[in-house]
C-alpha cells in the first residue's frame, strides 16, 4: 500500500514538474519581454474579471464569463476588457502584437508564423483544448466570442491553467 502511494505521489510530482518545465519552455520561446507583457495582460484581464464579477472567486469568474459569452449575455465585450494605454504600448514595443497579427492588405490577420503561435502550438501535444483552439484558428481565423466560449467550455477550460488563460487573453487582445 505504501509503495502504491509512493508511486502515485511520484507521478503527481513528475506531472507538476513537467507542467512547470512546459511553462518555462513557453516563456523562453516567447522571450522574456514578450512573456512579461503577456503575464501583465493576464493580470489586467483577471482584474477586469473581478470588476465584472465582484461576488465570484476568480476561477468562477472565468467560467461565468465563458457562459455569459456563450449565451451572448454580455453587451460589448470589447469595452469590458479595454486595455490600458501603457499596456498597449508595452504590447506593441515588445513585438508581441506582431506575433499575434500581421498587416495584410489594410487588415489585420493572424500571424500563424509568429513566436506566440509556434510556442502555443508546441503545447498542443499536451492539451486538447490548445490543440483544438489553434486548429480552428488556422482553419477559420478569428472566432466570435460566442463560438470561442462554447469551444472553451466544451473542451474543459481550466481557469487555473497557465496556457488556457493566455488563450483567453489572446482572444480578447487588441
Amino acid at each position: 500500500m505504501i509503495r502504491v502511494f509512493g508511486m502515485v505521489l511520484l507521478l503527481m510530482l513528475t506531472s507538476c514538474l513537467t507542467r512547470d518545465e512546459r511553462i518555462s519552455e513557453f516563456q523562453e520561446k516567447l522571450g522574456l519581454e514578450k512573456a512579461q507583457v503577456l503575464n501583465d495582460m493576464v493580470d489586467h484581464f483577471e482584474n477586469r474579471l473581478q470588476v465584472l464579477y465582484p461576488k465570484l472567486e476568480l476561477k468562477d469568474a472565468y467560467l461565468q464569463l465563458l457562459e455569459d459569452l456563450e449565451h451572448q449575455a454580455l453587451d460589448n465585450t470589447e469595452m469590458q476588457f479595454q486595455w490600458p494605454e501603457a499596456l498597449l504600448l508595452k504590447d506593441i514595443n515588445s513585438g508581441l502584437q506582431d506575433d499575434f497579427y500581421m498587416q495584410k492588405f489594410n487588415s489585420k490577420t493572424l500571424n500563424q508564423e509568429g513566436v506566440f503561435f509556434k510556442a502555443m502550438r508546441s503545447q498542443s501535444y499536451y492539451d486538447e483544448l490548445i490543440a483544438e483552439y489553434f486548429w480552428v484558428l488556422e482553419q477559420t481565423g478569428r472566432i466570435t466570442p460566442s463560438q470561442f466560449a462554447s469551444g472553451m467550455l466544451r473542451f474543459d477550460f481550466d481557469p487555473n491553467n497557465f496556457f488556457h488563460k493566455r488563450i483567453l487573453v489572446f482572444q480578447f487582445s487588441p
